[in-house]
């Protein structure tokens, strides 16, 4: 009996260990995408179930409104939101699209896969207004005097609907549909505040984002009407820390003393006048902590408001074709060659701050065109004997932003036998002198390879494209499209699709 306790009592033990390690051993799950949206111009934002670990390499094969585009970052790894950011075209508002996701994105509690394939990516961005007017039946005197009728009429950027709006904190009808114009009007009443006439405006697109916009009405009525606003930044290239934009607002007629506010690249703009009221300018410079663009970003929602407090329809330029790169890098020599080798393919090592693709120049090349983080070491092509002085090294980051040129120190190659490796590309004329390649892909920023080192050295030849070449679809290459696109009446979309292939594949 005292046997057959003990064996009860140690079964029950055991029992009792497996009931409360139950909890400890957590049924393990796949991770479940809860949404996908298009948040603003360039980003996707990800929502899975839980934590998860991902990278760039987790996703693919863009459709839709995100077709063409060309993934350059994904941040939020080990939490369940993740965004994804785009380099490229901007989308559209109200862009919606598709993408496939990798079985390679990982639970971070269990390890469990994503179940791989296409999801849908749906519209997340915000309405927004256009431009608004406002006018008055009173065509002089206090306009927002008792009995005054105040009409606004207003555009969006997209269609919307559930479109309300207050003026004066009253509740008033607005006509319209789409993205306008749409109206609305009130007649003001002795009790309200003339002097300071609130317009709060709310509507929401099609698939439930949300948007408003506002202003103050005040003084006579009469708003400033912005003409222009133009910018020194109307040639390609990119902007990198300490460099400067300074735009420029042309009003229909002068208005002295008044109060511009407007915003570039999220930064707050101080507007100064000039020209008695005539035209305001202001400076946008480049810092640390700046959003970084890889398309060229335009200046929108600039208002003026006189000195009696009215306000003019928001204005926008467009003449902006510069990037802006806050992630500057720099490439620094480590071993120079030394300064008399005897063999015809001395060795370099130089450090890069930032992986990328590396051109060579003068008489130095080498098969080694990709760069990384840290120091890079080079064999140059075979050299002839004699003294090398021109040798130079660039770096271009994937983002089409290159680095300093790095000169390599001047080297002598002596007893070689060897004969140099000459530097050739695969372009050809005819004997016409028309460019004969022939381009049979779609092209866009993100794409590389042959086709594109020879679009480089075409829009080169032209005197439109002054990059590197290459072989990489950057924002530069994409400027220099945009060009050529321009000059040969095509939209400037930025890439080559069938139109820009067929212009280029004539020879013109």
């Amino acid at each position: 009996m005292k046997t057959q306790r003990s064996v009860l009592f140690s079964l029950s033990v055991i029992m009792s260990i497996m009931l409360f390690a139950v909890p400890l051993f957590a049924s393990a799950a796949t991770p479940l995408l809860e949404s996908a949206r298009v948040t603003n111009s360039n980003t996707v934002v990800i929502t899975y179930s839980e934590p998860v670990y991902t990278s760039l390499n987790d996703y693919s094969n863009f459709t839709g409104g995100l077709y063409g585009a060309s993934l350059s970052s994904v941040s939020g790894s080990g939490t369940s939101v993740i965004t994804l950011s785009f380099a490229g075209t901007p989308f559209t508002s109200g862009a919606t699209g598709g993408m496939n996701i990798a079985s390679t994105v990982v639970s971070v509690s269990d390890g469990y896969n994503f179940g791989a394939g296409p999801i849908t990516v749906l519209n997340g961005q915000s309405p927004l207004l256009s431009s608004l007017s406002v006018s008055s039946n009173d065509a002089g005197g206090t306009v927002q005097g008792t009995g005054d009728t105040i009409s606004i009429t207003f555009y969006t950027n997209e269609q919307v609907q559930n479109v309300a709006a207050t003026i004066a904190n009253h509740s008033v009808s607005v006509s319209g549909s789409g993205t306008g114009p749409y109206t609305a009007s009130y007649t003001v009443e002795s009790g309200d505040n003339q002097a300071l006439l609130p317009v709060i405006v709310t509507f929401t697109d099609l698939s439930g984002n949300q948007g408003h916009a506002s202003v103050t009405l005040g003084g006579n009525g009469n708003g400033p009407s912005i003409v222009s606003i133009t910018s020194n930044a109307n040639t390609s290239g990119a902007l990198s820390d300490g460099n400067t934009i300074t735009f420029v607002l042309t009003l229909a007629s002068p208005v002295p003393n008044a109060t511009v506010s407007g915003s570039y690249d999220g930064v707050p703009l101080v507007w100064s006048t000039g020209n008695g009221g005539a035209t305001y300018s202001a400076t946008y410079t480049v810092e640390p902590g700046n959003t970084m663009t890889s398309y060229p970003v335009q200046i929108t929602g600039v208002t003026v408001v006189d000195p009696s407090g009215n306000v003019s329809a928001p204005g926008s330029g467009t003449d902006v074709e510069k990037t802006i790169n806050t992630n500057s890098f720099t490439i620094t020599m480590v071993t120079p060659v030394p300064s008399v080798v005897t063999t015809a393919t001395p060795i370099f090592t130089f450090y890069s701050s930032q992986d990328g693709s590396i051109t060579y120049g003068g008489d130095c090349a080498s098969p080694v065109l990709s760069a990384i983080q840290g120091d890079n070491t080079v064999t140059f092509n075979a050299l002839g004997n004699g003294t090398h002085s021109n040798c130079i090294i660039t770096v271009t980051d994937y983002g089409g932003y290159a680095s300093n040129v790095l000169t390599v120190p001047a080297f002598t190659v002596t007893g070689s036998n060897v004969t140099p490796l000459p530097i050739t590309t695969t372009s050809t004329t005819n004997t016409s002198g028309i460019y004969a390649y022939k381009f049979v892909n779609f092209l866009g920023v993100g794409s590389t390879g042959t086709d594109v080192t020879e679009l480089q050295q075409r829009l080169t030849v032209e005197g439109i494209y002054t990059g590197p070449i290459s072989g990489y679809y950057g924002v530069l290459t994409q400027a220099a499209v945009k060009k050529y696109q321009g000059l040969h009446g095509l939209s400037q979309f930025g890439y080559v699709g069938p139109g820009t292939r067929a212009m280029l594949n004539s020879g013109v």
